[in-house]
């Protein structure tokens, strides 16, 4: 491929943005406050199922479900903060996640103590949000070894949620944790390493506004 229709490509697709050069003036998108919309509207589905189910349990299916679905528009957010451009590619992952949430909000509703469906969901984000930070170090091989936690985490996670589908559930009562702690571990991995390199990550105004 010629050096300017690369060039041209590069433009177009949007490679992620190396977090080394922040925009600190970055304003929130419209793109981003729908994608906010839509978890919203994911928690507002969960807290109306659980208010339907006061329970122990039907507490602790809501909490999991919500540190599930916080954990997911954690990710999404930081990754759009850190590495988000004007692309095409940028604007295709939000949207993807976007329809992976929604998938989920109406499913929830349809669990009535099955959860195969809802885990298959969160095995298919879990997938996604491996492939958004593993595609950073690809794009930006100094970011590969902060990357590289979430990637092994995030699919060791994403093999137990498929192990659950086939476990009683007594053994889920063990796997839920395991997987919960997975997911939030990488982040401070990779705050660790960071720091170790001597490499400050600045987040924008605009993550602290969504926050």
């Amino acid at each position: 491929m010629p050096a300017q229709i690369r060039k041209n490509f590069s433009v177009w697709w949007g490679p992620p943005k190396q977090f080394s050069n922040p925009d600190h003036d970055r304003r929130v998108s419209w793109l981003e406050l729908f994608y906010d919309v839509v978890y919203v509207i994911a928690i507002a589905r969960i807290t109306h199922h659980f208010a339907a189910h006061i329970t122990f349990s039907g507490f602790v299916e809501y909490a999991c479900l919500f540190i599930l679905i916080y954990w997911g528009w954690l990710n999404g957010s930081l990754h759009h903060d850190i590495h988000g451009n004007q692309g095409l590619r940028t604007r295709l992952m939000t949207l993807w996640q976007m329809m992976i949430l929604a998938a989920l909000a109406i499913m929830i509703d349809k669990m009535h103590g099955e959860y195969k469906a809802v885990t298959i969901l969160f095995m298919i984000f879990q997938v996604f949000l491996t492939y958004l930070w593993e595609s950073v170090g690809f794009y930006d091989k100094s970011h590969r070894r902060y990357s590289r936690p979430y990637t092994i985490l995030y699919l060791t996670s994403f093999a137990l949620m498929g192990v659950s589908l086939f476990t009683p559930d007594s053994w889920k009562v063990f796997l839920l944790p395991t997987i919960l702690i997975l997911n939030f571990t990488p982040a401070f991995i990779t705050a660790r390493l960071m720091k170790n390199s001597g490499v400050e990550l600045d987040l924008t105004h605009s993550m602290f506004e969504r926050l």
